[in-house]
């Protein structure tokens, strides 16, 4: 056996998973999430039509955690500081929903 299941908490409709590999001696952090229900809620959404939110702008994206953090780690960022905490924010997370346009509400392109 390689790899190890260390421990599982699932929490909110996300699965964290933490494995260890014998082989290399590291631990390692497993995230899984049905992201069906987003889908619905961004489907109907659609169809309804986009609307303002209070003077806020637009809703341009229902992203799933999971998601979020395999977005963070292709860019090599981490989501606590970049996607959340910082003025970066704005474009890092038009560049998540144009690459996961099945979160959008608009199903427009987002610039």
């Amino acid at each position: 056996m390689a790899v190890e299941k260390l421990t599982k908490d699932v929490a909110n409709g996300v699965t964290e998973e933490f494995l260890y590999d014998h082989t290399d001696n590291t631990v390692g952090v497993r995230h899984s999430q049905d992201v069906e229900g987003v889908l619905k809620h961004v489907a109907a959404k659609r169809l309804e039509g986009v609307k303002p939110i209070d003077g806020m702008g637009y809703l341009i994206g229902e992203i799933p955690y999971t998601v979020a953090i395999e977005y963070a780690k292709l860019r090599g960022i981490s989501p606590w500081t970049k996607l959340v905490y910082s003025p970066e924010y704005h474009d890092e997370m038009r560049k998540l929903c144009m690459m996961n346009p099945a979160f959008n509400p608009s199903g427009k392109a987002v610039f």
